[in-house]
């Protein structure tokens, strides 16, 4: 097995080739040296050249890419390096006249392939730390809220709970604040929602790092769950408050 074979379809470098450089290699007929019919099938960034001289007979059929079942691997690899980059479709489109596949393509790659297998990852990683974490006598978590916009209009928002002790993130719960009557209650909801699946998993917690939320700070009370104030969170109040009292004496002068 050669070493191009024994490597995985992910690992293989790639290369960029202008349409212009690549159709030379099939003008000529390797046998007889005599100009060939060629045709083209473009699938995204997938081409397939079908080469045929109609003098020696000679044919030849070369495929840019390999396929998974029907799929070009590279269609399917550039859509989730775009995807997992976060960046831009549309302006990797543009910015190299690109030959590329069209948007739905990316958002089928995106719901059949990429998201399923991100899903997928992320479960069996959290199984995995979940397990770990249930063999500890004392686990010490650090837990915040982040709305998908400042104040009380924001509509989504995602608890993240974090493994102190190894900075590792074990739980991620997305809440809408038409589930819990408001955006000013979603904090608590993602709290209560990791706590609930970390409980069911044999979690024991030990103490855990928080903002001053007063109703956090009252679930944790009423729960009997030592908690401590995050000092970043204190440190941003502090600016806060200095920022305003400065201003007016800077109006002053």
């Amino acid at each position: 097995m050669s070493d191009a074979e024994s490597t995985s379809k992910h690992d293989i470098r790639k290369y960029i080739v202008y349409e212009t450089c690549l159709m030379e290699l099939f003008e000529v007929c390797p046998v007889c040296k005599r100009v060939c019919t060629v045709k083209n099938k473009v699938l995204g960034t997938f081409i397939s050249v079908k080469q045929l001289c109609e003098y020696c007979e000679y044919s030849r059929i070369w495929q840019r890419q390999p396929l998974l079942d029907s799929t070009p691997a590279g269609n399917l690899q550039l859509s989730a390096a775009v995807y997992i980059s976060g960046a831009s479709f549309f302006k990797l489109q543009r910015a190299m006249h690109l030959q590329i596949f069209l948007y739905d393509t990316f958002r089928r790659h995106a719901r059949m392939f990429i998201e399923p297998a991100m899903v997928h990852k992320w479960n069996h990683s959290q199984n995995v730390m979940l397990q770990q974490l249930s063999e500890e006598r004392k686990v010490i978590l650090g837990g915040d809220m982040r709305a998908d916009s400042p104040g009380h209009c924001a509509k989504f928002g995602s608890y993240t709970m974090m493994d102190l002790n190894t900075k590792t993130i074990v739980d991620l719960q997305l809440v809408q604040s038409n589930e819990v009557g408001g955006s000013s209650h979603m904090e608590k909801e993602g709290l209560k929602r990791s706590l609930a699946l970390l409980d069911a998993r044999g979690v024991t917690i030990d103490s855990i790092v928080t903002d001053r939320h007063p109703q956090i700070q009252k679930f944790l009370r009423d729960n009997n769950i030592t908690k401590f104030y995050d000092v970043w969170h204190m440190e941003k109040e502090l600016q806060s408050n200095y920022i305003k009292l400065a201003k007016p004496r800077t109006a002053r002068k």
